[in-house]
């Protein structure tokens, strides 16, 4: 077992331990932990198969923040910040790495928004900035984790009172820690705008492992701005409503893994052309389920008074325009997002017409070689035809 193997396994035991101890303290933290899971396997993955690329490490240093912050909470770290006592032992050496633990996430997420997806920082000048920028998060996290006070959501504005740092060895100002996590999060969008930026000027393989992320993290922020206004609109839901924002941010493992990987990577366009096109049909159907209930209920409620009919004539009428409204969809849809099928097939369509009109066994060949060319994109291949 070579080096990173051993680091690997070292890793996941320990996030696997204070996983158990997360769980055995307040059993709704499974949620939380399955989406750290997803991390770990994606990070050991990457880490084993990709040792000199850095997201696999990456990963698995969000895996140990997320599952000691959730040990740390279950362990007293909530009761604290209600007005608890002040843990001792493994509980205090936890709620003391939480206090560091968000700065430290930004900092890592961050740091993937920059090497993704080679691994390594860029040259030149972009990379001597980026690397002065680091010095922001890692000012978070030094300020948070040996300030006079226990920082995070243990701050007096959660918890109402200033609780001492057992680690405050350092003459460190109090509140500084908050400037400098919050210029994380400005380097962490900035960061994310920057992979846009490339995105759009990327060409061949690159391109098509910044769309992963790209596509993964417009959906996290989707979902992300759909918690937030759900929050706002109803704030007495409570903060289930972040199951929203968990979902999106566990689609970024795989994303990173089949980007970094490559493993059926040109299937991007395939996927979101097909959400795309499942989305807007289900939206249409249900719209027109719903309008055709209500306009066959209006025509209907003189001759029977129960809406069972409205159902059965609306599901009929859906049932009969479904197929052809997807097929119409797909192809608008296709012709944006998954613009080589759709060329393919009217490449396709258009080799069917010169195949029964062409004569001439040289001009065949040659309308063979360009349509095999143009869909399936060979290597090489043979055209034998039998005389």
């Amino acid at each position: 077992m070579g080096p990173p193997r051993i680091a690997v396994a070292v890793i996941l035991l320990l996030a696997i331990a204070l996983g158990v101890i997360s769980v055995a303290a307040n059993p709704a933290s499974i949620l939380t932990l399955l989406m750290a899971a997803l991390y770990g396997a994606v990070g050991a993955l990457l880490a084993i198969r990709r040792p000199r690329n850095a997201i696999g490490w990456l990963f698995l240093g969000v895996v140990i923040v997320f599952v000691a912050s959730t040990a740390a909470d279950g362990l007293g770290g909530a009761a604290l910040i209600k007005g608890g006592p002040q843990p001792g032992g493994i509980a205090l050496l936890l709620v003391w790495a939480e206090t560091w633990a968000y700065a430290a996430m930004f900092g890592l997420f961050y740091a993937l928004t920059v090497i993704f997806p080679s691994g390594h920082l860029p040259g030149g000048r972009t990379g001597r900035a980026v690397r002065i920028s680091f010095l922001v998060p890692l000012g978070a996290v030094v300020a948070a984790a040996f300030g006079p006070h226990l920082a995070g959501q243990f701050s007096p504005q959660y918890s109402g009172r200033a609780l001492a740092n057992p680690a405050a060895v350092l003459p460190i100002p109090d509140g500084l820690d908050g400037p400098l996590e919050l210029a994380t999060i400005v380097l962490l969008i900035a960061g994310t705008v920057s992979m846009f930026v490339r995105f759009s000027r990327a060409r061949g393989t690159e391109r098509e492992q910044l769309k992963w992320l790209v596509a993964s993290l417009a959906l996290t922020s989707g979902l992300v701005i759909v918690s937030l206004a759900i929050l706002a609109a109803l704030p007495h839901v409570g903060r289930g409503v972040w199951v929203f924002g968990v979902l999106g941010f566990a689609t970024i493992p795989p994303a990173v893994g089949i980007a970094v990987l490559r493993y059926r990577l040109y299937e991007i366009d395939r996927i979101v052309s097909r959400t795309v096109g499942w989305a807007i049909v289900s939206a249409m159907l249900g719209t027109m389920f719903v309008g055709l209930i209500l306009v066959t209920q209006a025509l209907l409620a003189s001759i029977a008074s129960s809406n069972t009919v409205a159902v059965a004539v609306s599901t009929l009428l859906v049932a009969a325009v479904a197929h052809p409204l997807r097929t119409r969809i797909q192809r608008r849809v296709d012709d944006r997002f998954n613009r080589s099928r759709y060329d393919a097939e009217r490449t396709v369509d258009g080799f069917g017409g010169v195949l029964r009109n062409e004569v001439e066994l040289g001009q065949l060949r040659a309308e063979i070689a360009e349509a095999v060319a143009l869909t399936v994109q060979p290597a090489s291949f043979v055209v034998w035809i039998r005389s």
